[in-house]
């Protein structure tokens, strides 16, 4: 049993390296990690966690994209579910308010903006929310 768990980690490991070796994961780090990052770190984490190596986990309550949004559309703001101070991963509830409200900032942004209707399926943001390690991280990508 304890070489399964191991295996999983490692896995879960090379999944979690593989994701941000992709665009959208390579883009993300660029906009939030380093000297000239869009999002400087002192923005979205709180001072104890400055300088540790960006973990998919950091993604996964909508918060961080909530925030680069903003850069996107600054309208959206004010729409922004904020992280409590001690900047730990949010509760089922508030994780998917934050996607939630992303996705309607989204879709405003592409029908304002670009006069664009959004015609594909929304994905099953619950599901996400709950088990976002379900699988591997490639539906990211």
């Amino acid at each position: 049993m304890l070489q399964l768990y191991n295996n999983g980690k490692e896995e879960y490991e090379k999944s979690e390296e593989q994701f941000w070796k992709e665009p959208l994961g390579a883009w993300i780090k660029d906009c939030i990690i380093g000297s000239d990052a869009l999002l400087p770190e002192v923005a979205w984490r709180i001072e104890k966690y400055r300088g540790r190596i960006l973990r998919f986990s950091e993604l996964c309550d909508g918060f961080l994209f909530s925030l680069l949004f903003v850069f996107v559309e600054p309208n959206t703001l004010n729409l922004i579910i904020m992280r409590g101070e001690e900047n730990s991963l949010s509760d089922t509830t508030t994780s998917l308010r934050r996607f939630l409200v992303l996705l309607e900032n989204i879709r405003k942004f592409y029908r304002k903006q670009l006069n664009k209707l959004i015609v594909m399926p929304l994905p099953d943001l619950l599901t996400i929310v709950r088990n976002p390690y379900a699988g591997s991280f490639s539906f990211l990508t």
